[in-house]
């Protein structure tokens, strides 16, 4: 099909080409339409269509987001800027993979860390030798700005709005008596699962808590879930919890581990 969308793109006056790209371990295929003069074009992602459309659909698709979009300007000079860098720089959560970043393995097992720019229509991840700097010091300052960006929030108030006037209040706050549980992501909701990186955070919770462990669901790049840790509890139980959110209800690119983790914030 995409070579088809390609072809009829190229007979309506677009310079376009297929690009295949990889988030978090998974393979996307996109198309660009390049022009003169501009360095960098949006990737319109084929596998966000619901395999639905027909040729002539696909290809309108193609143009409505090409035409919408291709006002975003990115100027590559200012990857060379150290001031642009350092206050745009933060860290990202994906599962270990293979990918030519500049990251590091992070302390839960199977999932790594990188580095990325926040920029206005998106993030950049950093490539391996894309940023000519001090690469320590790059990191250092990526914390910084990760943990300066993070909150946790009550997964009782999150879900307050949800279920508002629904009746199912009470309900819901039985059930969060037994395990209180808490959001831990970026202000932006957007690439957040490195808040866990806030061990100030999490102590908090552990103080609260009269816990010197925690508990931690990592239940998409954007976010974890984290739950005061008690000796009655079973990972497994909650690993399996999040298997079953992974194949429900996470896209395969926004997923982490499927496992839980328990995480020793306090010496006691």
């Amino acid at each position: 099909m995409r070579e088809k969308i390609i072809e009829k793109l190229i007979e309506r006056g677009y310079n376009a080409s297929a690009i295949d790209t990889v988030k978090n371990g998974v393979i996307w295929h996109g198309i660009i339409i390049k022009e003169e003069n501009k360095s960098t074009t949006p990737i319109i992602y084929l596998d966000e269509l619901d395999g639905q459309h027909d040729l002539e659909e696909s290809v309108s698709y193609v143009i409505a987001f090409y035409e919408k979009h291709r006002g975003f300007q990115f100027d590559v000079n200012l990857l060379k800027d150290k001031e642009f860098i350092m206050k745009r720089i933060y860290i990202g959560m994906q599962k270990s993979s293979s990918e030519p970043l500049e990251k590091r393995e992070s302390f839960l097992n199977g999932i790594e860390e990188y580095l990325f720019i926040d920029v206005s229509d998106g993030v950049i991840k950093v490539r391996k030798n894309l940023l000519n700097m001090d690469m320590h010091e790059v990191w250092e300052q990526a914390l910084r700005n990760t943990i300066e960006n993070s909150e946790i929030e009550s997964i009782q108030e999150v879900l307050k709005e949800v279920f508002f006037d629904t009746g199912l209040e009470d309900e819901l706050n039985e059930g969060l008596k037994l395990h209180p549980m808490f959001v831990i992501s970026n202000y932006k909701k957007r690439y957040g699962a490195s808040a866990i990186l806030n061990r100030r955070l999490l102590k908090k919770i552990a103080v609260q808590y009269n816990t010197s462990k925690v508990l931690i669901l990592p239940s998409s790049v954007h976010e974890m879930i984290v739950i005061p840790y008690n000796e009655n509890m079973d990972i497994n139980d909650f690993s399996e919890t999040v298997h079953e959110v992974n194949s429900c209800t996470v896209a395969e690119e926004e997923q982490l581990t499927d496992r839980a983790y328990i995480l020793k914030v306090l010496d006691v």
